[in-house]
């Protein structure tokens, strides 16, 4: 082999230089990545009879390196209306209620602000969904397998959900792309399980009309990291529901 040349040694020296350069640039080694944490928030306003019991979920975000306790007992949270604010309480780990019941009505517009130390202010809006009614059953009415479930749409309503208490905890969502008419029907046989059929006896259906906040936080939370649902200044979903009961007996 030709020793190289005073030229070539510079040549080589100059790629050396460049290549090095390249990968200190596309690889770092020890840039830091400024971190900062964000307060994140789940509620969903769901009244009863024209009463809400107000239950959120306050948390913020962690580094990754970051060990998770729980820091903010003393966080100020807010529920507000257009003529009355209400502060929730701290209860356990991360959860604040409201001390009482508070009056929530279809179309109602409802606030949230959350403040604590170090961190941004969360806002929140959602509107709540506008009344439906329930056609069938009838409150009382006898149901069986071959029935249908049957009740207007609520205007304003992005997502349907829709439980019956043989299966509590279970609920089925369904969005209005798939309800064309203004009035949705559910065959009762959609909801029944071939591994738990309901028993005789006396049940209920549990009907919510969701607003978009939480069809969107529905739809997307498996794929969006990032989740910000009628929220600014945080991370989270802040919606809203409308949900009438209606009580029958089923017969199978």
């Amino acid at each position: 082999m030709k020793p190289l040349t005073k030229l070539n040694r510079l040549r080589l020296l100059s790629l050396i230089a460049m290549i090095s350069a390249m990968l200190s640039t596309a690889c770092p080694r020890d840039r830091k990545v400024d971190f900062e944490p964000e307060l994140n928030v789940f509620c969903t306003v769901n009244p009863y009879g024209a009463k809400f019991w107000g239950h959120i979920i306050i948390d913020r975000t962690y580094a990754i390196d970051e060990e998770v306790v729980y820091d903010l007992e003393d966080a100020l949270v807010v529920i507000s209306d257009s003529v009355r604010s209400e502060t929730l309480i701290y209860v356990y780990d991360n959860q604040f209620c409201l001390p009482q019941q508070i009056t929530c009505g279809p179309t109602q517009t409802l606030w949230l602000m959350v403040a604590a130390e170090g961190l941004d202010t969360l806002w929140g809006e959602t509107v709540v969904p506008s009344d439906f009614r329930v056609l069938s059953p009838a409150p009382g009415d006898t149901f069986g397998p071959e029935d249908t479930l049957v009740f207007t749409k609520s205007p304003g309503a992005e997502m349907y959900g829709i439980c019956w208490d043989y299966t509590p905890g279970s609920t089925a969502f369904y969005f209005p792309d798939y309800l064309p008419d203004s009035v949705a029907e559910f065959p009762i046989s959609w909801l029944i399980s071939d591994d738990y059929p309901p028993q005789e006896g006396y049940c209920h259906f549990e009907i919510a009309a969701y607003d978009s906040n939480y069809a969107e936080y529905k739809m997307h939370w498996e794929t969006n990291t990032y989740p910000r649902y009628g929220v600014t200044g945080g991370l989270g979903v802040f919606g809203s529901a409308y949900t009438k009961i209606v009580a029958f007996y089923y017969r199978p």
